[in-house]
Protein backbone atom coordinates (compact mmCIF):
# COMPACT_ATOMS: atom_id res chain seq x y z
CA UNK A 1 0.00 0.00 0.00
CA UNK A 2 1.12 3.43 -0.85
CA UNK A 3 -0.61 6.65 0.37
CA UNK A 4 -3.49 4.77 0.81
CA UNK A 5 -3.71 2.80 -2.65
CA UNK A 6 -2.76 -0.56 -2.85
CA UNK A 7 0.10 -1.31 -5.10
CA UNK A 8 -0.21 -4.45 -7.81
CA UNK A 9 2.15 -7.45 -6.72
CA UNK A 10 1.83 -10.57 -5.89
CA UNK A 11 1.61 -10.07 -2.40
CA UNK A 12 -1.07 -7.74 -2.28
CA UNK A 13 -3.88 -10.16 -2.80
CA UNK A 14 -2.98 -12.52 0.33
CA UNK A 15 -1.99 -9.47 2.72
CA UNK A 16 -4.43 -6.98 2.04
CA UNK A 17 -7.57 -8.95 3.14
CA UNK A 18 -5.73 -9.72 6.35
CA UNK A 19 -5.15 -5.58 6.52
CA UNK A 20 -8.64 -4.48 6.46
CA UNK A 21 -10.18 -7.56 8.26
CA UNK A 22 -7.49 -7.87 11.47
CA UNK A 23 -5.02 -5.36 11.50
CA UNK A 24 -7.27 -2.04 10.86
CA UNK A 25 -9.67 -3.24 13.60
CA UNK A 26 -7.12 -4.46 15.88
CA UNK A 27 -5.27 -0.69 15.85
CA UNK A 28 -8.55 1.20 15.85
CA UNK A 29 -9.58 -0.62 18.97
CA UNK A 30 -6.12 0.31 20.42
CA UNK A 31 -5.75 3.90 19.26
CA UNK A 32 -9.55 4.60 19.58
CA UNK A 33 -9.33 6.50 16.53
CA UNK A 34 -10.74 5.73 12.72
CA UNK A 35 -6.99 5.10 11.73
CA UNK A 36 -6.09 3.72 8.00
CA UNK A 37 -3.49 2.23 6.26
CA UNK A 38 -1.55 4.83 5.07
CA UNK A 39 1.75 2.49 3.64
CA UNK A 40 2.36 -0.80 4.19
CA UNK A 41 5.52 -3.23 2.64
CA UNK A 42 7.65 -6.24 3.63
CA UNK A 43 10.88 -5.43 4.93
CA UNK A 44 14.06 -7.13 5.07
CA UNK A 45 17.17 -6.81 6.81
CA UNK A 46 20.23 -9.06 5.83
CA UNK A 47 23.10 -8.55 7.31
CA UNK A 48 25.12 -10.18 5.17
CA UNK A 49 24.01 -7.56 2.59
CA UNK A 50 25.01 -4.64 4.35
CA UNK A 51 21.26 -3.22 5.40
CA UNK A 52 21.62 -5.34 9.44
CA UNK A 53 20.54 -1.76 10.89
CA UNK A 54 18.15 0.77 11.04
CA UNK A 55 18.70 3.67 13.06
CA UNK A 56 16.41 4.57 16.44
CA UNK A 57 13.93 7.20 14.88
CA UNK A 58 10.48 8.22 15.23
CA UNK A 59 7.77 7.71 12.45
CA UNK A 60 7.08 11.29 10.92
CA UNK A 61 4.02 11.10 9.31
CA UNK A 62 2.34 8.24 10.92
CA UNK A 63 -0.26 8.25 13.97
CA UNK A 64 1.05 4.69 14.86
CA UNK A 65 2.50 1.83 13.37
CA UNK A 66 2.33 -1.95 13.46
CA UNK A 67 5.32 -4.63 12.99
CA UNK A 68 4.59 -7.65 12.37
CA UNK A 69 7.51 -10.25 12.10
CA UNK A 70 7.23 -12.68 9.70
CA UNK A 71 10.10 -15.11 10.52
CA UNK A 72 11.37 -14.06 14.07
CA UNK A 73 12.70 -17.48 14.74
CA UNK A 74 15.38 -17.75 11.48
CA UNK A 75 17.30 -14.46 12.95
CA UNK A 76 18.91 -12.88 15.82
CA UNK A 77 18.08 -9.35 16.85
CA UNK A 78 15.63 -7.51 15.37
CA UNK A 79 13.04 -4.68 17.10
CA UNK A 80 13.70 -2.52 19.68
CA UNK A 81 12.30 0.36 21.43
CA UNK A 82 14.59 3.22 22.41
CA UNK A 83 13.23 5.43 26.02
CA UNK A 84 16.44 8.04 25.73
CA UNK A 85 19.40 9.17 23.43
CA UNK A 86 21.72 6.50 24.50
CA UNK A 87 21.54 3.04 22.94
CA UNK A 88 21.76 1.95 26.50
CA UNK A 89 18.19 2.46 27.08
CA UNK A 90 17.02 0.10 24.00
CA UNK A 91 14.83 -2.86 24.71
CA UNK A 92 14.98 -5.67 22.10
CA UNK A 93 10.95 -7.05 21.61
CA UNK A 94 11.31 -10.17 21.42
CA UNK A 95 8.52 -12.24 19.46
CA UNK A 96 7.39 -15.60 20.15
CA UNK A 97 6.05 -16.60 16.86
CA UNK A 98 5.08 -15.12 13.17
CA UNK A 99 2.17 -12.84 12.61
CA UNK A 100 2.40 -11.43 16.14
CA UNK A 101 2.05 -7.87 16.22
CA UNK A 102 3.31 -4.80 17.71
CA UNK A 103 1.83 -1.53 17.85
CA UNK A 104 3.48 1.52 18.88
CA UNK A 105 2.14 5.39 18.43
CA UNK A 106 4.17 7.90 16.73
CA UNK A 107 5.88 8.85 19.99
CA UNK A 108 8.00 5.70 20.38
CA UNK A 109 11.60 5.85 19.53
CA UNK A 110 11.98 2.71 17.78
CA UNK A 111 15.11 0.93 15.30
CA UNK A 112 16.36 -2.56 14.07
CA UNK A 113 19.39 -4.60 14.59
CA UNK A 114 19.83 -7.81 13.30
CA UNK A 115 22.92 -9.61 14.61
CA UNK A 116 22.32 -12.88 12.28
CA UNK A 117 20.43 -13.92 9.36
CA UNK A 118 17.64 -12.69 7.18
CA UNK A 119 14.67 -10.88 9.01
CA UNK A 120 11.40 -10.24 7.26
CA UNK A 121 8.24 -8.03 8.33
CA UNK A 122 5.29 -6.63 7.63
CA UNK A 123 5.60 -3.08 8.59
CA UNK A 124 1.52 -0.86 8.62
CA UNK A 125 2.42 2.72 8.93
CA UNK A 126 -1.14 4.47 9.96
CA UNK A 127 -2.70 7.93 9.52
CA UNK A 128 -5.53 9.04 12.38
CA UNK A 129 -7.87 9.59 9.98
CA UNK A 130 -8.42 9.32 6.19
CA UNK A 131 -8.59 12.92 5.66
CA UNK A 132 -5.20 13.25 7.05
CA UNK A 133 -3.80 10.97 4.90
CA UNK A 134 -5.30 12.11 2.18
CA UNK A 135 -3.69 15.66 2.91
CA UNK A 136 -0.28 14.47 4.42
CA UNK A 137 -0.84 16.44 7.66
CA UNK A 138 0.01 15.12 11.31
CA UNK A 139 -2.89 16.74 13.42
CA UNK A 140 -1.57 14.60 16.61
CA UNK A 141 1.63 16.00 16.65
CA UNK A 142 0.26 19.62 17.04
CA UNK A 143 -2.49 18.31 19.08
CA UNK A 144 0.22 17.25 21.76
CA UNK A 145 2.82 19.38 21.02
CA UNK A 146 2.06 21.22 24.20
CA UNK A 147 2.01 18.07 26.82
CA UNK A 148 4.72 15.91 24.89
CA UNK A 149 8.46 16.67 24.74
CA UNK A 150 7.82 13.70 21.65
CA UNK A 151 5.05 15.58 19.70
CA UNK A 152 6.79 19.47 20.39
CA UNK A 153 10.11 17.90 18.85
CA UNK A 154 8.54 16.61 16.34
CA UNK A 155 6.21 19.59 15.90
CA UNK A 156 9.60 21.63 16.16
CA UNK A 157 11.41 19.39 13.01
CA UNK A 158 8.17 19.96 10.78
CA UNK A 159 7.90 24.01 11.76
CA UNK A 160 11.66 24.55 10.68
CA UNK A 161 11.26 22.85 7.40
CA UNK A 162 7.17 23.94 6.66
CA UNK A 163 6.66 19.70 6.15
CA UNK A 164 3.02 17.87 6.77
CA UNK A 165 1.13 20.45 6.76
CA UNK A 166 2.89 22.96 9.60
CA UNK A 167 3.92 26.49 8.17
CA UNK A 168 7.34 27.06 8.10
CA UNK A 169 8.58 29.15 10.99
CA UNK A 170 11.39 28.97 12.92
CA UNK A 171 10.31 31.14 15.54
CA UNK A 172 7.98 28.22 16.64
CA UNK A 173 10.46 25.63 15.64
CA UNK A 174 12.38 27.08 18.64
CA UNK A 175 10.26 27.81 20.76
CA UNK A 176 8.93 24.36 20.68
CA UNK A 177 13.05 22.73 20.52
CA UNK A 178 13.17 25.16 23.94
CA UNK A 179 9.86 23.08 25.55
CA UNK A 180 11.49 19.93 25.50
CA UNK A 181 14.73 20.92 25.91
CA UNK A 182 14.27 22.19 28.84
CA UNK A 183 12.30 18.59 30.23
CA UNK A 184 15.63 16.81 29.04
CA UNK A 185 14.56 15.22 25.60
CA UNK A 186 18.22 15.29 24.65
CA UNK A 187 17.30 15.26 20.51
CA UNK A 188 15.68 18.75 21.14
CA UNK A 189 18.65 20.06 23.41
CA UNK A 190 21.01 19.15 20.15
CA UNK A 191 18.73 20.27 17.27
CA UNK A 192 18.26 23.17 19.19
CA UNK A 193 21.99 24.16 19.51
CA UNK A 194 22.44 23.99 15.78
CA UNK A 195 19.83 26.76 15.67
CA UNK A 196 21.20 28.16 17.89
CA UNK A 197 24.47 28.25 16.37
CA UNK A 198 22.60 29.03 12.70
CA UNK A 199 20.93 31.76 13.98
CA UNK A 200 23.79 33.28 15.44
CA UNK A 201 26.15 33.11 12.88
CA UNK A 202 23.69 35.48 11.51
CA UNK A 203 24.96 39.04 11.20
CA UNK A 204 25.17 42.08 8.53
CA UNK A 205 28.71 41.46 8.01
CA UNK A 206 28.72 37.45 8.97
CA UNK A 207 30.21 37.89 12.53
CA UNK A 208 28.91 35.81 15.08
CA UNK A 209 25.98 36.96 17.75
CA UNK A 210 27.87 36.18 21.27
CA UNK A 211 24.92 36.15 23.17
CA UNK A 212 24.25 32.18 22.69
CA UNK A 213 27.66 30.86 22.33
CA UNK A 214 27.93 29.81 25.85
CA UNK A 215 23.91 28.11 25.61
CA UNK A 216 25.15 26.21 22.34
CA UNK A 217 27.87 24.18 24.76
CA UNK A 218 25.49 24.14 27.44
CA UNK A 219 23.19 22.39 25.55
CA UNK A 220 25.71 20.08 23.88
CA UNK A 221 26.98 19.30 26.96
CA UNK A 222 23.30 18.41 28.71
CA UNK A 223 22.47 16.07 24.94
CA UNK A 224 25.94 14.81 25.86
CA UNK A 225 25.51 13.81 29.24
CA UNK A 226 22.78 11.76 27.88
CA UNK A 227 24.47 9.54 25.58
CA UNK A 228 23.25 11.38 22.23
CA UNK A 229 26.45 10.46 20.19
CA UNK A 230 25.83 13.21 17.56
CA UNK A 231 26.36 15.84 20.64
CA UNK A 232 29.70 13.96 21.58
CA UNK A 233 30.97 14.61 18.08
CA UNK A 234 30.07 18.17 17.98
CA UNK A 235 31.78 18.74 21.33
CA UNK A 236 34.75 17.12 19.81
CA UNK A 237 34.46 19.26 16.88
CA UNK A 238 33.69 22.70 19.03
CA UNK A 239 37.45 21.46 21.01
CA UNK A 240 39.34 21.10 18.31
CA UNK A 241 38.62 23.52 16.33
CA UNK A 242 37.76 26.34 18.79
CA UNK A 243 34.29 26.86 18.23
CA UNK A 244 31.92 28.72 20.42
CA UNK A 245 34.64 30.30 22.47
CA UNK A 246 36.26 27.38 23.49
CA UNK A 247 39.49 27.17 23.48
CA UNK A 248 41.18 24.86 21.27
CA UNK A 249 42.16 21.44 23.09
CA UNK A 250 43.27 18.44 21.01
CA UNK A 251 43.19 16.04 24.39
CA UNK A 252 39.23 17.01 25.27
CA UNK A 253 38.08 16.43 21.52
CA UNK A 254 39.65 13.09 21.29
CA UNK A 255 37.77 12.02 24.09
CA UNK A 256 34.35 13.18 22.95
CA UNK A 257 35.08 11.77 19.49
CA UNK A 258 36.22 8.48 21.14
CA UNK A 259 33.16 8.43 23.18
CA UNK A 260 31.12 8.79 20.17
CA UNK A 261 33.31 6.56 18.01
CA UNK A 262 32.73 3.91 20.85
CA UNK A 263 29.50 3.48 20.30
CA UNK A 264 29.68 3.42 16.40
CA UNK A 265 29.56 7.17 15.29
CA UNK A 266 31.31 6.94 11.67
CA UNK A 267 32.25 10.39 11.62
CA UNK A 268 33.65 10.26 14.98
CA UNK A 269 35.81 7.30 13.61
CA UNK A 270 36.76 8.36 10.60
CA UNK A 271 38.19 11.93 12.55
CA UNK A 272 40.35 10.40 14.94
CA UNK A 273 41.48 7.82 11.90
CA UNK A 274 42.61 10.43 9.42
CA UNK A 275 45.91 11.67 10.68
CA UNK A 276 45.95 14.94 8.51
CA UNK A 277 42.70 16.11 10.40
CA UNK A 278 45.13 16.86 13.45
CA UNK A 279 47.80 18.32 11.51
Amino acid sequence: VEDGEPQPNTLTPVLLPMLNEQIVPFARHVCGAPVVVADALVRCYDPAEGNEALDAHYDLTSFASVIIPLNPKECEGGLYVQSGASGETRRSIDFDRAGDALLHRFDVMHGVHVLKGKRYSLVVWLAETEAAMMQKTVPWVERERDESVHAAYLYAMDAKDGLYGVPKDEMAARQYLEFAAEYGHAISQYMLSLLLAKQGSRSEEGRWIEDERERIVKLLKLASNRGLVEAHHNLGTAFKQGYYGLQQDYDVARRYYAHAANHGYQPSIEVLEDASRWA
